[in-house]
């Protein structure tokens, strides 16, 4: 299990490699993946703001 602030770390390692606002699904299959739990709210907020950046261009 990963801590919190470990968390944090790793969520912000995935944001430098992917585009975040577009690619939100991937961000959480990461952060999944670096053991961040409970992280399904924050992922729906994500896609939302995904799909406003998707119908902006």
């Amino acid at each position: 299990l990963i801590e919190p602030r470990e968390a944090n770390k790793e969520i912000k390692k995935c944001l430098r490699h992917i585009e975040w606002k577009k690619e939100a699904g991937d961000l959480c299959q990461c952060s999944e993946k670096a053991g961040v739990k409970n992280i399904g709210d924050f992922c729906k907020m994500l896609e939302r703001m995904g799909s406003v950046v998707q119908h902006q261009h």
